[in-house]
């Protein structure tokens, strides 16, 4: 089930209510994406205590939570920090516009930088666990 994140200028339902949805409707899952796709971010229509607040109320309920919406290489870190599970992303891994051709090279880079945040994330874990 996905919400929008710029949800509050389009008149949709919010995005934490769509999770009650996601729960009576049995899907895996919830995603903040924006509908409208004009350079503004997630980042910069929702806060990070409400970002955190779905991940934590959609984890609650047993669902994965995903994020989209402009995201950037430089938004990796917290979107990992903040518990997400999937990171969405389109234009950040095209060359030029976002419905310009994929780029393997962004693609790659992209991966890379995931495989290290699950690197960081899984010594933080064992550390704080000894």
């Amino acid at each position: 089930v996905v919400g929008y994140a710029d949800f509050r200028y389009e008149g949709f339902i919010e995005p934490t209510v769509l999770i009650d949805i996601a729960i009576a409707t049995k899907v895996q899952g919830v995603m903040i994406d924006t509908f409208r796709k004009n350079g503004i971010n997630t980042f910069n229509l929702l806060t990070i205590d409400y970002l955190r607040n779905f991940v934590t109320f959609a984890h609650n309920q047993g669902l994965l939570a995903a994020i989209a919406g402009g995201i950037n290489m430089e938004h990796l870190p917290l979107c990992a920090k903040l518990g997400f599970d999937v990171v969405g992303v389109r234009g950040a891994v095209c060359v030029g516009k976002r419905t310009d051709r994929i780029s393997r090279e962004r693609v790659k880079l992209f991966k890379e930088l995931l495989k290290s945040l699950e690197i960081s994330k899984e010594k933080s874990i064992s550390t704080s666990s000894t």
